[in-house]
């Protein structure tokens, strides 16, 4: 159906006009029917004929009799076939008046609706953060999401249902690879999802809907995953919260930890900060990795803001900071697994109408090799 929604618009869509394919006549016989077996014409007349308008003066004036062609759309023997006429002087290609095609087409529609256009009312985006962690499968992937729903644009009062989903693509296989949907009374809005995919390419639609289905917010993106290899050093993405802390004294992942994610890429109004990542493909010595971590965050190009630091995991030492305002700090960890997680908390200034891009490099000090991640945060993210 979408398919050919698509092709009538590329088809018959007159940007000039506004006129959209798929509400045009060809355009709705294409969605309901699909291509018809052979298209064939033949002009009307060889030219534009003039008739008098008043026989008994014989003034005569042009009336766009005659010219033009018909245009013949023809399935197979069980299905209509059907006729459209494009007139001299007119733009558009329509059925042929009071012919049987075009009293066919108005009965199937009448009998067999066909929804050309979406059944709800499209209110925004579905603001959210996407982030990509390794799995404990190391040839497959955990892909985190969290967003929220503009709940006042959804519903009536804040007890009502929605229902919110994620949908998950692969580029050349058609329809969902996967979808996780919910259901129930949100009134914060929330949407969290966790999905573990192998290698490739993706696109991906989060939706969040009233429970009646008359309103509707979309939002969609693509990324993409790669194998890890255990001989190069490489970084999850940032993983943004307003605060994080230990469930456990030496946590070896993520899910060691308590966090409060931030469902879009805002700065908080405290602007505080929490930055977890994972780091994999450290070099260890008897069990230990030593690394650096470099943090900055930028307005614009070349043009770094103050941070400052208000808690960092095990660390007691003074931060270092750098002449262009970045932050450094150096770990020793006794690594357990195939990974090291870490965090810390910082306090950000306000970033102006332009964000700013917010950056973690990873140096291991035994190669010398880097990683790095970045997230740009936006004042508009939460879609205010």
């Amino acid at each position: 159906h979408y398919a050919r929604v698509a092709l009538a618009e590329l088809l018959f869509g007159e940007p000039q006009t506004g006129v959209r394919g798929w509400a045009s006549d060809r355009g709705q016989i294409l969605v309901r029917y699909g291509r018809p077996a052979t298209v064939w014409q033949i002009p009307r007349n060889d030219q534009l004929l003039a008739r008098p308008s008043d026989p008994s003066q014989g003034h005569m004036v042009n009336l766009l009799h005659g010219g033009g062609r018909w245009i013949f759309w023809n399935y197979d023997p069980e299905r209509p076939s059907f006729i459209f006429e494009k007139k001299l002087g007119f733009s558009g290609v329509r059925h042929m008046f009071a012919s049987i095609s075009y009293a066919v087409s108005e009965e199937a529609k009448a009998l067999q609706p066909t929804t050309f256009r979406p059944p709800f009312h499209r209110v925004g985006e579905v603001p959210h953060q996407l982030a990509r962690f390794r799995a404990a499968d190391s040839t497959r992937h955990e892909v985190e999401v969290y967003a929220r729903a503009p709940v006042e644009a959804l519903v009536a009062a804040a007890d009502d249902s929605l229902a919110g989903g994620l949908f998950i693509f692969r580029r050349g296989v058609a329809g969902p690879l996967a979808k996780r949907i919910k259901h129930g009374p949100m009134a914060d809005g929330r949407l969290s999802f966790r999905i573990v995919l192998p290698p490739g390419v993706y696109s991906y639609s989060i939706e969040a809907a009233s429970a009646v289905g008359d309103a509707a917010a979309v939002s969609r993106g693509e990324f993409d995953v790669g194998a890890y290899s255990a001989a190069r050093l490489r970084m999850s993405d940032l993983l943004l919260a307003t605060s994080a802390a230990p469930l456990r004294a030496e946590p070896r992942s993520r899910h060691d930890l308590a966090f409060e994610p931030l469902p879009c890429l805002a700065l908080p109004h405290d602007r505080r900060l929490a930055a977890i990542f994972e780091i994999y493909g450290l070099t260890l010595r008897e069990g230990i990795a030593r690394y650096r971590v470099t943090v900055n965050a930028g307005r614009a190009p070349g043009e770094n803001v103050i941070l400052r630091v208000l808690s960092l995991w095990g660390l007691h030492d003074p931060v270092r900071r750098e002449p262009d305002a970045k932050l450094s700090f150096e770990r020793e960890l006794a690594v357990t697994g195939d990974r090291a997680v870490d965090w810390f908390e910082l306090l950000l200034p306000e970033l102006g109408a332009r964000g700013a891009d917010f950056a973690v490099s990873v140096t291991d000090l035994a190669t010398g090799e880097t990683a790095r991640a970045t997230r740009t945060l936006r004042p508009d993210a939460c879609g205010g």
